[in-house]
């Protein structure tokens, strides 16, 4: 990834996510016309910056900008024909947001209006507009699915007729159409190309709210963004895009304190996994705090930095909980020291420094304006965000390259820095408008760099290392079914191979049948016996809804969740992980090495780590972002705090993994460790053009180190194994005395 991308977005804003960039790009491009065309103008000297702006604005912005003219997808009618709802109008008492519903005749052909491939595919039982319940598929037809579910007696709720397949297809622009209410006996496949005109299913019954046979039809960006559903048809709208919301100056002790409960009753509502991260003394030491810091009002600056406390290091932390509102100011001109600071192994030094000073790179740092390093590294720690418990590795490089951290909210007004190094030099630094200096060392050509941005290009890779080796680099789970059986296939051409070599290091995760599937080409024999569930806080609304902008207050998801006596919450047996064994047909049998790093989180972390759990293979790398015992996600809501505009993304389903599993390879509260650790280097991140985890992996092939005692093992067999010699010895004596009893009994 270019220095473009890191020094003037990722390091500004703390974060080394490649949708979170090309989203500010984007709405820099859109909203801020200006300020994109600084940048232009500042890079066209740069090819490689030029390269990778024009990347971001081709694969983030134009996708989101419109569809092409669509095929009315009721074959045989009229555009326009059969509209029974459109966006604003009211379904019942349900407000339809985003949503064209179309009535045509029962089994009238439902067509493709646009070129694209299948992204997704699901059978739904609607019981009212907000009231809904899914089955995955990834194969099949609907009829034959919709079968399926009905002799496995599942309860659906409603009368089976409400039953219907519904398609997500993903155009050639990256934008998304969902058209749900259809059956049929036509073959899908996710990740099946389809053209425009296909048959897609027959019309059906997509709602128990509509009495008459009908097709729900909505759009979205790649991001589930929704978008105009009439539009793209040639009719005239009634769709409203929602607004950007415009964050206050200042807010009022009221608006303040209002803002503050809104979230912390959402923690307690919401977040399953709360009293795992704080207890709830601090809890409550923490919002008695915050509420004092509101009592005469306070700037919106400082009061998103002060949200920021709330979902950081210091309280409710974790790799799916994300403030998902820009740091303040990121889109203006501000200024910039002339040397970056990072720590690292609690050191804190120069990282970035003009050309022609490279001299203070690497020096180490005594104090700045008077703040000696170790206030400073704490008070930087306090602010990472987006790791689980006391995972460690994505900590190591956030202190390596927010530069902004170290200054804490101070960060906007600070406007020079007395810098006192630990050999006692000194140096005055006065903050420069940003892309004034350029800096060195230029980070675009480290493997580091190399192997993110290519990551971003490709979902997975095989590659030949050397006869005896391969590399399987396997950047996200959020795969079709077409990329997983393409991926079979090559495990089985590449199943002589006498070693693999999975790099997990940019992968963050994704679609839990995916990640099984995956799991099931590379476990050997019957996988070990987890304590695996699912765990919510309501199997009904929540009240926390009628703040959160993605879905409605009186949505349901967990209505099949059951509590469970003497405990609290709502519980699902995890039916995925928990029923895991090996595919018949593939299944690649060497051994694995698998590459973590300070990215892999999700489902990335639970892949090595059902491996492991296994001991069938062992991780290189650093620890994961993610916990080993638990993660929360699958479900988010996205709460606007009302006064300040400020919106969190807070998970909803705590998903255990391996429950009663604790020991010194799997400590409580940890990520994923590595068997063999490769610590986090400046060079690595900054100056190295090797790859020096995967040559740490090569280096152990070549060595022999592989699997050795099994961690896993319990208690009783390892009694047992240690009683063997013992056993067998006493069998010996008593062998040899029951000889010595007959040979020299005496004659009767």
């Amino acid at each position: 990834m270019s220095i473009f991308v890191h020094a003037r977005v990722l390091l500004v804003f703390g974060d080394t996510n490649i949708r979170k960039i090309s989203e500010i790009v984007k709405y820099f491009a859109i909203f801020n016309p200006s300020f994109f065309i600084k940048i232009y103008l500042r890079n066209l000297n740069n090819p490689n910056n030029m390269k990778q702006l024009l990347f971001f604005f081709l694969f983030s912005i134009i996708p989101s900008l419109s569809f092409a003219q669509a095929l009315w997808p009721i074959a045989g009618a009229k555009t326009g024909d059969g509209i029974i709802c459109k966006p604003q109008q009211y379904i019942g008492n349900d407000l339809d947001f985003e949503a064209l519903i179309v009535t045509a005749k029962e089994g009238t052909p439902v067509v493709a209006p646009y070129d694209g491939s299948v992204y997704n595919l699901d059978i739904c039982a609607r019981q009212s507009w907000f009231l809904s319940k899914h089955w995955d598929m990834l194969e099949g037809t609907f009829n034959g699915r919709i079968k399926e579910i009905l002799d496995s007696k599942d309860d659906i709720g409603i009368p089976a007729k409400y039953l219907s397949g519904m398609v997500f297809l993903r155009t050639s622009e990256g934008n998304i159409i969902h058209i749900s209410g259809l059956r049929g006996d036509g073959f899908l496949k996710t990740g099946m190309m389809i053209h425009r005109g296909d048959t897609l299913g027959t019309a059906w019954y997509s709602c128990r709210s509509f009495k008459e046979p009908s097709i729900i039809i909505c759009m979205y960006t790649s991001h589930f963004d929704p978008l105009d559903p009439m539009t793209p048809f040639g009719l005239k709208t009634t769709f409203v895009a929602p607004k950007k919301a415009r964050p206050p100056k200042t807010l009022t002790p009221e608006q303040a304190k209002e803002d503050m409960k809104i979230l912390l009753d959402a923690y307690k509502e919401c977040y399953p996994s709360l009293y795992d991260v704080v207890t709830p003394e601090m809890f409550t030491d923490f919002e008695s705090k915050a509420m004092s810091e509101l009592e005469h009002g306070i700037s919106y600056d400082d009061f998103y930095y002060l949200i920021h406390s709330a979902i950081s290091a210091g309280f409710v932390h974790d790799s799916h909980l994300e403030e998902m509102t820009g740091i303040p100011h990121a889109g203006e001109e501000f200024l910039m020291p002339h040397l970056h600071i990072g720590f690292l192994n609690d050191s804190l030094f120069v990282t970035l420094a003009p050309k022609g000073n490279e001299k203070f790179l690497r020096k180490r740092i005594a104090s700045i304006n008077g703040i000696d390093a170790q206030t400073i590294i704490d008070r930087a720690k306090g602010m990472q965000a987006v790791f689980d418990q006391n995972s460690s590795g994505s900590r190591d490089m956030c202190g390596l390259i927010a530069w902004n951290y170290i200054y804490g909210k101070d960060v906007h007004t600070i406007k020079s820095q007395k810098i006192i190094f630990s050999d006692g030099s000194e140096y005055e630094d006065e903050w420069v408008p940003r892309y004034r200096v350029s800096r060195v060392p230029n980070p675009d050509s480290t493997a580091y760099h190399r192997l993110v941005l290519e990551s971003s290009k490709r979902e997975y890779s095989f590659k030949m290392l050397r006869d005896d080796v391969v590399l399987f680099s396997l950047n996200t789970f959020e795969l079709n079914q077409i990329q997983v059986e393409d991926i079979a296939d090559s495990l089985k051409a590449l199943g002589a191979v006498p070693v693999m070599i999975i790099d997990l290091r940019n992968n963050s995760g994704g679609d839990e049948k995916v990640l099984a599937k995956l799991l099931s080409f590379f476990i050997i024999g019957k996988p070990a016996s987890l304590k695996s569930y699912m765990k919510v806080k309501s199997d009904s609304t929540y009240k926390s809804f009628r703040y959160a902008v993605n879905f409605p207050q009186n949505e349901v998801f967990f209505s099949d969740f059951t509590a469970k006596k003497g405990a609290d919450g709502y519980y699902l047996k995890d039916r995925v992980l928990g029923e895991l064994k090996p595919d018949s047909a593939t299944n690649y049998h060497g051994h694995l090495y698998i590459l973590t790093g300070d990215h892999t989180s999700s489902a990335a972390t639970w892949f090595p780590a059902f491996l492991v759990r296994n001991h069938r293979a062992v991780t290189v790398g650093r620890e994961t972002r993610s916990g080993y015992h638990f993660i929360t996600a699958e479900k988010f809501a996205d709460i606007m705090l009302p006064n300040s505009k400020i919106q969190v993304r807070i998970p909803l389903v705590k998903c255990v993994f391996d429950e009663e599993t604790v020991n010194a390879r799997v400590p409580a509260g940890r990520g994923l460790i590595p068997d063999y650790e490769v610590p986090l280097t400046y060079e690595e991140y900054y100056t190295s053009e090797e790859d020096i985890i995967l040559n740490r992996a090569l280096e152990l092939i070549d060595q022999g180190k592989y699997l050795g005692d099994n961690p896993f093992a319990t208690k009783k067999n390892n009694g047992i194994l240690h009683l063997v010699p013992l056993l067998i010895g006493l069998a010996i004596l008593a062998a040899a005395v029951l000889v010595g009893i007959r040979i020299f009994r005496k004659p009767q």
